[in-house]
């Protein structure tokens, strides 16, 4: 509710989807996820109806083609962008959306930068090693030696996932735009920091995953 209220929608999102995700791995009852569930997006329909600027960007998703020079020009340059690259890309570093049309190049809009430059190829490429990385961190909770290792894991790969999902889908107009920025790609310390600490993290799940499963193949070994 605090980062709502900020606001910050898009951050917001990505919080309850990790915690929803947690409370159904930990095993929380599907009709009380349920019942929270419609109350969450009860509660969010209603903060995005009562804030102004929340509305405009709704209004912006639903029609694009309002104040192309006011609430619908960042989706507009973003657009452009992504249909300049073609099947192959200006050219690495020679964008020319990046430069001073295309808000927030370096953050919400890398994406779009790196489609015009590399074009369809390279941004398929892009979501196809970040979709790998995801089911492989799902893969990692799934093997997880214990039940907190477990919900940890689903958490963290629900957290980049969803992050990522919102970015992406917001950069080709699924979605209306939150500002949420693309981990690995989009610049700031803080967020990378976090991004490697997390992976690290699960690097070390799926270590003693390992090591579980080569102790119950020697425990077996002996018993035969």
């Amino acid at each position: 509710g605090l980062i709502m209220l900020q606001p910050d929608l898009g951050t917001t999102i990505v919080v309850v989807g990790i915690g929803f995700g947690q409370l159904f791995v930990g095993g929380m009852s599907l009709v009380l996820m349920g019942l929270l569930g419609v109350m969450g997006v009860g509660l969010g329909f209603l903060m995005v109806m009562f804030s102004d600027y929340r509305r405009a960007r709704l209004t912006t998703f639903l029609e694009s083609s309002t104040d192309p020079q006011g609430t619908s020009y960042h989706i507009r340059q973003i657009l452009i962008a992504l249909g300049s690259g073609g099947m192959f890309g200006v050219g690495l570093g020679r964008s020319r959306q990046k430069h001073l049309f295309l808000p927030e190049t370096a953050t919400d809009s890398v994406f779009a930068v790196v489609g015009e430059e590399t074009g369809f190829l390279g941004a398929g490429l892009v979501v196809i090693l970040f979709s790998v990385l995801i089911l492989r961190m799902f893969k990692v909770a799934v093997r997880a030696p214990d039940k907190f290792s477990s919900v940890l894991a689903a958490g963290i790969a629900i957290w980049l996932g969803s992050q990522g999902v919102v970015n992406l889908a917001a950069m080709v107009s699924l979605v209306p735009l939150t500002g949420i920025p693309l981990p690995f790609f989009s610049y700031g310390g803080s967020s990378l920091t976090m991004a490697l600490m997390s992976v690290g993290i699960l690097l070390n799940i799926s270590k003693h995953e390992k090591n579980e499963a080569k102790i119950e193949r020697r425990v077996r070994g002996r018993k035969v």
